[in-house]
């Protein structure tokens, strides 16, 4: 893989289209492209498995590579649940081997074990995980693949609203329905770290930096000598950070929403690399 030109610019879960989403107008995220040469969505960027979403979905894509485009930026797509058909990256290795960037989904067997149709995931996997070794999980490209098999396979249903007021609301209302589903939500978020760690130190022991998405919880966190990092989500009862490489240096900062456009805020933490 050849090397993407610094600065680089990470974020995920824009979840474009998705009626919970806090991105309206791909325009909207404009200022998210300036000052760097690359930025990597690393997942859940549009809404590819929502039907009543798809045509919106890629008209939002449509804008936001053109702004890319025009911005001199270049657009790197990673694979997430959400969108497993069109980006082409399952995961990337940044710095010499020193960064290592997926959505975050290979770390769960069953893909999002908060859903409310997990039982179509368990199906699925355990039929799809009969043409592999026992052992697949063991290698990446394995475990991505299988993660994407069993995510094209799994039903979505989501209530029909264009993004804004009303889609935020029956987002937040089906997130609370069953009534386990909060606690199933809180239990990912208090293990995610440590898992994310384990995941880490199985497929890139020498990484120091783990970057994912996906649980749309963010998190910067420091274990052992390296940094864990969520990129959190553009959702409703969410918020997102950037992760900005360059000049051996990373750095983290949160993403707000001032007058109508995402910008950087505050920094959140930063580390330097070899």
């Amino acid at each position: 893989m050849e090397p993407f030109e610094e600065p680089v610019r990470i974020i995920s879960d824009l979840h474009l289209a998705h009626p919970g989403s806090s991105v309206v107008d791909a325009t909207q995220l404009s200022p998210l492209l300036e000052g760097v040469k690359t930025v990597i969505f690393n997942g859940d960027t549009t809404e590819e498995r929502l039907k009543q979403y798809r045509d919106l979905a890629a008209t939002h894509l449509e804008i936001l590579a053109k702004m890319c485009d025009e911005a001199g930026v270049a657009m790197v797509m990673v694979r997430g649940n959400h969108d497993p058909e069109t980006p082409p990256f399952g995961a990337i290795d940044l710095c010499g081997g020193q960064v290592f960037v997926t959505h975050g989904d290979v770390l769960y067997p069953d893909v999002s074990p908060w859903s409310r149709n997990i039982h179509y995931a368990r199906d699925a996997r355990a039929r799809i995980e009969q043409e592999y070794p026992p052992d697949y999980r063991d290698d990446l490209e394995s475990a991505l693949e299988v993660s994407r098999r069993v995510t094209q396979e799994m039903e979505v249903h989501q209530p029909q609203a264009r993004p804004g007021l009303v889609g935020k609301l029956k987002t937040m209302l089906s997130q609370a329905w069953p009534l386990s589903r909060p606690v199933t939500i809180l239990k990912v978020w208090c293990g995610a770290p440590r898992l994310t760690e384990a995941v880490l130190k199985k497929y890139r022991p020498e990484a120091k930096v783990f970057i994912v998405g996906h649980t749309h919880r963010p998190f910067f966190k420091r274990r052992d000598g390296r940094v864990l990092i969520n990129t959190g989500a553009f959702l409703t009862m969410s918020h997102a950070y950037a992760v900005d490489i360059g000049g051996g240096h990373l750095s983290v900062r949160r993403i707000r929403e001032r007058d109508g456009k995402f910008v950087l805020d505050r920094r959140v933490g930063e580390l330097d690399l070899d």
